[in-house]
């Protein structure tokens, strides 16, 4: 029987959709079975109460207005009653200081979804020139303000090495999907009808989509049936470009677009595909992660054609459950395509997957690492 810690948790995002998969529906709803939350993220839908979460909505800003957010939750904090102060945004370093001075005791968590001095030199709508500077800049600012936590948490292992020197408490919580039925998903010979392909994330050109359309339009070219929904927010021109591409290409029958679906609801749609695609470009954020919809393919007993950065192939290598390629070659992406038309492999890849997602990448072992660490800081 679980017993209620009577501490507080104040949980919060300035940016973040109050209903991100990692935030909510893994943290927040595990820690809630132990602790009473107050969480904030951002929404237009009415503020209500859930389990031991009681959730404030704040509106979504441009990238200027957002310091708006920051000063409600500075309000936020100041009227709290909390133990724990546990944020998901870089910038809401700046409110570790003031969380100090005026809540005596306290225990302040940061938890690191980037590794944001390297993602600024990637960031489109900051000028080239200054990325660098810039990311050096905050890079220092950072370090000053993670000396002050009480706890940081990664999600990523890859992250731990830039930051050996920061003496406080650490731990790795991986972005592991939660709990799914793989039963649901069965595989269906493709013979007669197009491959499906699927895509969930964020839609940009440095996460490979144009890529994955340019091979979709060859092989379709080629003759060979082939399909590709993609699901996830994009910016206003890349959608533009992706839209330009499908009429000129006259790809209306072969590419679905469907933009942001609630975490819950992705796997309806992986069941009903026949393999993930996540062709990410060799940026320094991503070379060292693992993209989360990996593990989610692998929950789906999905096979996956994924970019080959050493640390993805030799996931694939070890679990036998997809194919690394060059996220540039559509030579090499269009052959890995057609080698899934092969249903008994698909069906072994699928299985080695989930198989592994059941051992070693669900988020089961994960919600369990999260409760401890929060014991080791009380």
């Amino acid at each position: 029987m679980i017993h209620l810690d009577e501490s507080k948790i104040m949980m919060f995002s300035s940016v973040h959709p109050y209903q991100d998969a990692r935030i909510f529906h893994k943290e927040a709803l595990t820690l809630a079975q132990y602790y009473h939350i107050d969480f904030y993220g951002v929404g237009s839908e009415s503020a209500e109460i859930k389990n031991n979460l009681r959730i404030s909505l704040l509106p979504k800003r441009s990238r200027l207005g957002r310091y708006k957010n920051i000063l409600e939750l500075k309000k936020q904090i100041k009227k709290s009653s909390a133990k724990f102060y546990h944020f998901h945004d870089p910038e809401l370093l700046l409110l570790v200081p003031f969380i100090q001075r005026n809540k005596k005791g306290a225990k302040i968590i940061y938890d690191m979804h980037e590794n944001f001095p390297a993602a600024i030199q990637n960031k489109s709508w900051i000028p080239k020139p200054f990325r660098r500077v810039l990311s050096l800049f905050i890079g220092k600012g950072e370090r000053h303000y993670l000396k002050k936590l009480d706890g940081l948490i990664f999600a990523e292992k890859s992250y731990s090495k830039h930051y050996v020197n920061i003496n406080v408490k650490k731990v790795d919580i991986y972005n592991f999907p939660t709990r799914v039925d793989g039963n649901h998903h069965v595989v269906t010979q493709v013979k007669g009808r197009p491959l499906r392909l699927i895509y969930i994330g964020r839609i940009a050109a440095v996460r490979g989509v144009f890529e994955m359309l340019e091979a979709v339009s060859q092989l379709t070219r080629e003759g060979i049936a082939v399909e590709l929904l993609l699901i996830g927010e994009s910016e206003q021109n890349v959608l533009q470009e992706i839209i330009s591409f499908i009429e000129v290409n006259e790809l209306q029958n072969h590419v679905d677009y469907k933009p942001y679906i609630n975490y819950e609801n992705i796997w309806e749609y992986y069941f009903e595909a026949d393999a993930g695609i996540c062709l990410l470009h060799p940026v320094p954020n991503y070379t060292d992660s693992l993209a989360t919809k990996i593990f989610e393919y692998m929950a789906a007993s999905l096979p996956m054609i994924v970019s080959d950065f050493p640390i993805w192939k030799q996931l694939m290598d070890e679990n036998k459950c997809g194919m690394a390629v060059c996220p540039h070659n559509i030579d090499d992406i269009k052959k890995s395509v057609s080698i899934l038309l092969d249903d008994s492999l698909r069906f072994e890849m699928g299985r080695n997957g989930r198989n592994n997602y059941e051992k070693k990448y669900n988020w089961e072992i994960e919600g369990k690492k999260l409760i401890n660490f929060y014991k080791t800081l009380r």
